[in-house]
């Protein structure tokens, strides 16, 4: 690594560390943390809420047996997540493999899946 590109990550980190020392505790950092600690929650909602409708007992093997059929951006937002949020905008449905369950998942939840 050549002398300049360590510079240039020494001083990265340095304006890196400053700028996190300025917004922590601040009103911004508290809502990011809050919207991340939202995101785990829904997350944990839809893994433990498909676990009990899938047939595998391990994640892999949950991930695995579900598939999506069809993805549809909805004109009037009724449509419910399986983790519980509501007024969906895209919905996917997702089928199993193994039961033939079916559920409408919302976009951050089907990534959970990948």
């Amino acid at each position: 690594m050549s002398l300049k590109l360590t510079k240039l990550m020494k001083r990265v980190y340095k304006q890196s560390g400053a700028i996190h020392a300025r917004f922590h505790g601040s009103s911004g950092a508290k809502k990011t943390e809050n919207v991340l600690s939202s995101i785990n929650k829904t997350g944990e909602r839809f893994r433990s809420r498909i676990a009990k409708l899938s047939v595998g007992h391990t994640w892999s093997l949950i991930r695995k047996e579900w598939i999506i059929i069809k993805q549809v951006e909805m004109s009037e937002r009724r449509e419910k997540c399986l983790c519980g949020r509501s007024n969906l905008k895209l919905v996917t449905y997702l089928k199993n493999k193994e039961n033939n369950n079916q559920i409408a998942a919302g976009n951050c939840c089907v990534l959970t899946l990948k």
